[in-house]
């Protein structure tokens, strides 16, 4: 028997794997949230910024008006994004790409839909604006877009198919319904149901819901937190039966707190009681919580009264963090005494709450009081919300507050907190609080945080300095957030400065590093982890490279095949595979006997 048959039987068998449900034979590629679940985030920040919202934080020489006088984009797709990501401040980017792509006549959002399309996904903002280019363009040419959606393949044409039926429902729902039945996988199945349950959700929420239930995977915590929303609006006690179908605990719980944050706006005396009656422990505690915090934000006294005049004992077991932080804002003490009253986690999350809100409007006060707790868990929990609220304060004033703590596991903690997240906004400030500090007592608060993962994202080279002058072991991860990071914003600088570190750092930043430029330059990166030295690294990159490069260019990957041999071959053959059999598992197979057939033709 030869080797290239017994390669491809292994592979036959991996295919057999999957298609009996097997799939942790594969890497686990798209993990993360899936570009229709970005897409309806972005969505709901839309919907925060309307369509009147001002934009002062756009760069010097980028004062775009608001209103009808937006200047049109005309630029290439690259540059578009590269002008988004040079907006300060989610929200402001946001506006920017709605109110560009808005301005754009029909031919140019083609276009563009073409252009994005082909830019990696990783690219900053990529996702957002291919979503909303989509979205727009069936907007104005709903079977045109279609018609270019339905030519895509694999996840792009899932995700394409997704915006677009999702445009269509909200006027013609039964069309839209109707071309699920051509969809060919499952995945895309789902997808056009999510998306299309958001266009039914305002006439038919029960329908949204069902239509959500025919297709497996299409009930997550996005597609049902967007229509119970809806549905506690309009009919909240049919929306409350339907929760009890939601099996997932993620999804149920998403669902009830938009649920009941809408019911509770208009009836959260209703709301509370329906509530309080939930079997679910869980889903009953957040459901009462979310009720709270709507009722408060509306009417804090009414929400007081009705907590206060509880029996003791179930006060007692309640979670009232959000009427708290309610509280908080106008009157600390009163919060206080609250939770004078609270125990176990219950106590911890309403402690929590009023160091977040006390500080960020009386700092010194939320400080003064954190120092008077006794308990230490008390201490420890209001010590890190503390230096959330704290990060807009000056570095000598930080350092200050931290010498009044206790040298150990308390003054790292603050400091750790405090840097995460302010590293990313003001990398300067983050570099003057360590160099005041002991190199012992610096290599602490990083290794206790987020900081360097977290500044990696807006300056990779900052973020390599202070790992190279504070880092801990050769082995630590962060070396590879620094090179994922820094191959996003320039893949070959990247991996000049993985391969000039000392060997062991090299061990970690380069497979981050080469992970992320398979999405633009797949042969490239593939090469260059074939050359990695140590052999797990070299196969685990190898996978990961593949993994990358099959999304992005199945195509050229298939067309790399004849020139690949040994370990190489092996890998990419399993990586297409994959890929295959998650678009049709019948081409895979087919895929399979034709490789075996041409490796053994004496076998015909």
């Amino acid at each position: 028997m030869s080797k290239a048959f017994q390669v491809s039987a292994l592979l036959v068998a991996l295919v057999m794997g999957i298609l009996l449900g097997r799939s942790e034979w594969f890497s686990a590629a798209g993990q993360s949230r899936t570009a229709q679940e970005r897409a309806l985030a972005y969505q709901a920040e839309l919907k925060k910024a309307g369509p009147g919202a001002r934009n002062p934080n756009l760069p010097a020489g980028d004062k775009l008006p608001t209103g009808r006088n937006w200047q049109p984009f005309a630029g290439s797709a690259d540059e578009f994004l590269a002008k988004a990501y040079a907006v300060p401040g989610r929200r402001d980017t946001v506006y920017f790409l709605y109110r560009t792509l808005e301005e754009m006549d029909t031919a140019q959002l083609a276009t563009y839909a073409a252009e994005l399309s082909v830019i990696p996904s990783s690219r900053n903002w990529q996702p957002e604006a291919l979503a909303e280019t989509q979205r727009l363009w069936a907007t104005r040419d709903p079977q045109a877009a279609l018609a270019w959606a339905q030519s895509l393949t694999g996840k792009q044409r899932a995700q394409a198919m997704a915006n677009v039926l999702g445009v269509m429902a909200e006027e013609n729902p039964g069309e839209a319904l109707n071309q699920i039945a051509s969809l060919g996988t499952a995945e895309e199945k789902s997808r056009a149901a999510q998306s299309i349950s958001q266009g039914l959700a305002t006439k038919d929420p029960a329908g949204a819901f069902a239509l959500l239930q025919k297709y497996p995977g299409a009930i997550n915590y996005s597609s049902v937190q967007s229509l119970f929303e809806i549905w506690g609006n309009s009919d909240p006690v049919a929306a409350m039966a339907a929760l009890g179908q939601v099996t997932d605990p993620n999804s149920r719980s998403y669902a009830s707190q938009t649920l009941f944050n809408a019911w509770a706006t208009h009836d959260p005396q209703a709301a509370l009681t329906a509530a309080r009656q939930l079997t679910n422990a869980q889903t009953r505690q957040e459901a009462v919580s979310q009720s709270l915090s709507s009722w408060a934000k509306r009417d804090l006294e009414g929400a007081k009264a009705w907590f206060q005049a509880l029996p003791p004992a179930e006060r007692a077991k309640m979670d009232a963090g959000s009427l708290v932080s309610a509280i908080v804002g106008q009157d600390p003490q009163q919060a206080l005494s609250l939770v004078s009253q609270m125990k176990g986690q219950q106590r911890a999350n309403a402690l929590s709450q009023i160091a977040a809100g006390w500080s960020q409007n009386d700092p010194e006060g939320a400080w003064n009081w954190a120092k008077t707790l006794e308990s230490p868990a008390d201490q420890r929990t209001v010590i890190s919300n503390l230096a959330n609220g704290l990060r807009d304060q000056e570095p000598a004033k930080v350092l200050a507050m931290s010498r009044e703590l206790p040298e150990g596991g308390l003054r790292r903690q603050f400091l750790a907190t405090f840097l995460s997240n302010s590293s990313q906004r003001d990398p300067e400030k983050t570099k003057t609080i360590l160099q005041s500090l002991s190199p012992e007592e610096a290599r602490g608060v990083l290794q206790g945080s987020g900081l360097i993962s977290n500044l990696s994202q807006s300056d990779p080279l900052a973020a390599a300095e202070l790992l190279s002058t504070y880092g801990g072991s050769d082995h630590d991860y962060n070396w590879q957030y620094v090179g994922s990071n820094y191959a996003v914003q320039d893949p070959a600088k990247a991996y000049a400065w993985a391969s000039s570190l000392p060997p062991e750092q090299q061990k970690m930043a380069l497979p981050g590093v080469l992970q992320r430029m398979a999405e633009s330059d797949g042969p490239g990166a593939f090469q260059k982890a074939q050359m990695l030295e140590d052999k797990q690294s070299r196969q685990d990159t190898m996978r990961n490279v593949l993994s990358q490069w099959v999304t992005s260019d199945p195509e050229g990957l298939e067309k790399a095949l004849p020139q690949m041999s040994g370990e190489a071959r092996t890998s990419a053959l399993t990586s297409l595979i994959s890929q295959k059999s998650q678009n049709d598992p019948n081409e895979a197979a087919g895929y399979l006997l034709g490789l075996q057939r041409s490796s053994n033709p004496d076998d015909q």
